[in-house]
């Protein structure tokens, strides 16, 4: 049992339970309206937010009575079978009753080993692209008759020349450090990241990209990794969280149509 109570997650799907059972054992009194304290101090705020200024005794009367007709014509809506026909009025009351629930697992902590747990299970969301630095020239193949011997050129002249000094012009930098694949992608072309790949470092190569031709010369690859908890933490918190929310969302509603016959279609 003990095991049990440490799953992650577990004690949040709890909750879509909790929750079903609060709002079925809540009654509504038909027989009477009752506007709290924390419901007029609510209408005060959203009086002051609007007007920029505190309502008068009169405007708040107003208010109380505005929002207590709301009530009676919610209730009379209901009672003549219009609000079950509002599909308007049926999502919005949904989103409320979601919101409630999601509201109460944010405000929620997991611990550190929940956390930790969670990100080992679930590694391909904090997975960190390859992360290259390396050298490229460009080659402008229709500029040059014999492309292979000015290649020769090059590649004789690179160990004494400033690399960015050879090739043709591209208003790209011949030197990248640290960028990740994501980046070569978005600025060289899906074939050239392909072929990024299959490249060791150091020793220079020819690359396609969708600009054309390239010398390069991978100084460093990091390979693709899911980094630290540390690196991860924000990451990993947020998505358990929403995790949780739509796992203690499908536990309300799993609880709720317990019992429940449900017909679709006409018999």
């Amino acid at each position: 049992m003990n095991k049990i109570l440490k799953e992650p997650l577990l004690h949040f799907l709890v909750l879509g339970s909790i929750l079903y059972l609060f709002l079925s054992n809540t009654q509504v009194d038909k027989e009477a309206i009752v506007v709290s304290s924390k419901k007029v101090h609510q209408l005060e705020l959203q009086f002051s937010k609007t007007r920029l200024r505190e309502p008068t005794k009169e405007e708040l009367d107003a208010l109380v009575d505005d929002y207590v007709k709301d009530i009676i014509a919610f209730q009379k809506g209901e009672e003549l079978g219009l609000i079950a026909d509002d599909v308007i009025i049926q999502r919005r009351v949904r989103q409320k009753i979601e919101f409630m629930l999601e509201d109460s697992i944010a405000i929620l902590s997991p611990s550190k080993e929940e956390l930790l747990i969670y990100m080992s299970e679930h590694q391909e969301s904090f997975m960190q692209d390859e992360v290259y630095s390396f050298l490229q020239i460009y080659i402008d193949i229709s500029k040059h008759d014999d492309v292979d011997s000015y290649i020769k050129n090059i590649l004789l002249e690179v160990d004494t020349k400033n690399p960015s000094s050879l090739g043709d012009n591209l208003m790209l930098d011949t030197r990248l450090t640290g960028v990740t694949s994501s980046q070569i992608t978005r600025t060289f072309g899906k074939k050239f990241m392909q072929n990024l790949e299959k490249l060791e470092p150091y020793g220079w190569h020819r690359v396609q990209s969708g600009y054309g031709l390239h010398l390069v010369k991978i100084m460093k690859k990091t390979p693709a990794n899911i980094g630290s908890f540390e690196e991860n933490e924000d990451k990993v918190r947020a998505l358990f969280i929403h995790d949780a929310q739509k796992n203690a969302l499908n536990a309300f509603y799993a609880q709720a149509k317990k019992g429940l016959s449900i017909q679709v279609g006409d018999k």
